[in-house]
């Protein structure tokens, strides 16, 4: 349980520390890449505020559904062996996704636009629609961005702020122009 989300039921953020731990620090030979992407919910609070937080966990659940089936309906979700996709949540209504196989930012803005297009299709929760709940995503490759694992979730958190700041319900892959100072 100590590595699990409670209300998601997805792996927590020391699950998903461990696990980055484990794959990236394979000898280079042995180095799978992968997309991380860090989600971030748009007008979350909208949702909290107005309908409560019973509703807000209810939503996050069917969140963390749409981001952990993802990849058993697409062939490009499926990982290499030795290698799992993992959905976790890190934060309130922050969650990261681990996509193996994707080496380059085309790959990558594949994934994300998928992610991003299948959303209101694929999760079904009323106030989605009713707050325009979307979702906002940065991400990182593994080893291209770096081989930190620390770093690439820092990087794919700014790309998601870029995101952000660019309207919300959409995606930016990393880019080494990108600053957390250029944010405000």
């Amino acid at each position: 349980m100590a590595n699990y989300d409670i209300i998601t039921g997805l792996p927590n953020r020391q699950y998903l520390l461990n696990y980055l731990e484990q794959i990236t620090g394979k000898p280079n030979r042995e180095k799978t890449p992968f997309a991380l992407m860090f989600v971030d919910l748009d007008n979350f609070k909208k949702v909290n505020d107005n309908a409560g937080h019973d509703a807000g966990d209810t939503l996050l659940r069917h969140i963390a559904l749409y981001l952990d089936s993802i990849h058993e309906n697409s062939k490009s979700f499926r990982p290499s062996a030795g290698i799992l996709n993992i959905s976790a949540r890190v934060g309130g209504d922050e969650f990261v996704q681990i996509v193996p196989g994707i080496a380059n930012a085309d790959e990558a803005e594949i994934i994300a636009k998928k992610v991003l297009d299948n959303f209101h299709s694929n999760t079904l929760n009323p106030f989605i629609e009713k707050f325009d709940v979307g979702l906002s995503i940065g991400v990182a490759i593994f080893p291209h961005h770096s081989d930190n694992f620390n770093v690439l979730i820092k990087y794919a958190d700014v790309a998601m702020y870029h995101a952000k700041k660019e309207g919300k319900h959409s995606y930016r892959v990393f880019d080494f122009e990108m600053s957390p100072k250029n944010l405000k």
